[in-house]
């Protein structure tokens, strides 16, 4: 395992990449940032706690007590660091100074545990967790071999132009109230209005290339990873919730087929499925009023599963509420579960019908 001089040499060069990274979070992360870095802690310190000589229900409960961690550090930035008018400027950059703080809790509480249970913890190669006990990796191994293929495959797309990129460059975004406000034109809900004799409503699910869609495909392991809906098979009127395309803030926008081709290999999905005139006024009056009182995008929800107000959503959570709406909704899941992909997977008695597909290449 090294020694003793060896795992001093690693714990300092450990120490001195952590404080510039967290150095740099303070000073330019955004939520998005912020949020991938409390993550990422959390895989590192559980892949840790795993490997340590602890009994089965010791790491489960410290597991738990990581996990948890990483609730309250996302809570804490969505409700309090990012919700604070940026006017305060010095209470907001303190703040943001406390948040960088609470990167080090799951360290402290290894901390804590090793004291008490005599046990030392390092920061171990990739290779060295994969060998540090041949009969756990020999009963564990499935379950082993898919969590380092799941934490390879998430860091390998949180790299800064994805982050970056997800969150539009724009200090918009919010998860706690609402940014985008009268981003649908009158000329959008006449051709809404004008596609009421058309008796289907029309669910788009596609696979763009964007940095939202990159992360977020890493960890539902999914290609298809927008959703969105439409009044006509043209698809003029196609909307959903979005980054806003640097034009409109974060939240509930039009969208052009334009903007899904973000990657050579870049698809689209066209479904259709039955709806009446009173369904499809239903839909668009519900799309009205959140036009005038005011939308954001679910960033946050994407991993608390959840929406501080009823407005701020991410887009299969849009789609599928709005069929709820209209009662077109044909499978029963909690909105803020729901993945792009469920409308099709969930179709369990044929509900869509299929349209076409575009492929941009």
């Amino acid at each position: 395992m090294g020694t003793k001089r060896d795992l001093l040499d690693r714990a300092k060069q450990s120490d001195t990449i952590l404080k510039l990274l967290a150095f740099m979070i303070f000073i330019s992360g955004n939520i998005v940032i912020y949020v991938a870095a409390y993550t990422v802690i959390t895989i590192v310190m559980i892949a840790r706690a795993l490997a340590a000589g602890f009994r089965k229900r010791d790491k489960i409960l410290i597991c738990i007590s990581y996990l948890a961690i990483m609730q309250f550090q996302i809570l804490f930035i969505t409700t309090v660091i990012f919700a604070i008018n940026h006017q305060h400027f010095i209470w907001y950059w303190c703040l943001r100074a406390v948040g960088v703080i609470f990167m080090a809790l799951p360290l402290f509480v290894e901390r804590l545990v090793t004291s008490n249970k005599s046990a030392q913890f390092y920061l171990p190669s990739v290779e060295e967790i994969k060998t540090i006990s041949f009969s756990y990796l020999k009963d564990n191994k499935d379950s082993i071999s898919r969590t380092f293929d799941d934490i390879e495959r998430v860091t390998t797309k949180l790299t800064p132009e994805n982050l970056a990129g997800a969150l539009g460059g724009s200090s918009g975004h919010s998860s706690v109230k609402y940014v985008n406000k009268g981003s649908l034109t009158e000329e959008f809900f006449q051709k809404a209005e004008a596609s009421f004799d058309d008796p289907w409503m029309y669910i788009v699910i596609s696979d763009t290339g964007s940095a939202a869609s990159e992360i977020i495909g890493s960890v539902t392991r999914r290609e298809y990873n927008h959703a969105s809906l439409a009044f006509d098979r043209e698809l003029e009127t196609i909307l959903s919730y979005n980054g806003g395309q640097n034009i409109y803030p974060p939240g509930m926008n039009a969208e052009l087929l334009l903007h899904f081709h973000q990657k050579e290999d870049a698809s689209v999905l066209i479904y259709r499925i039955a709806a009446t005139r009173a369904q499809k006024e239903t839909i668009l009056n519900t799309i009205k009023r959140i036009n005038e009182e005011g939308s954001a995008y679910n960033m946050m929800g994407l991993v608390t599963k959840k929406s501080y107000k009823p407005n701020i959503m991410f887009c299969s959570q849009f789609v599928y509420r709005m069929l709820k709406e209209a009662d077109m909704a044909y499978f029963e899941k909690l909105p803020g579960q729901v993945r792009p992909t469920d409308f099709i997977e969930m179709d369990y008695r044929r509900k869509l019908e299929f349209v076409e597909e575009i492929r941009f290449s």
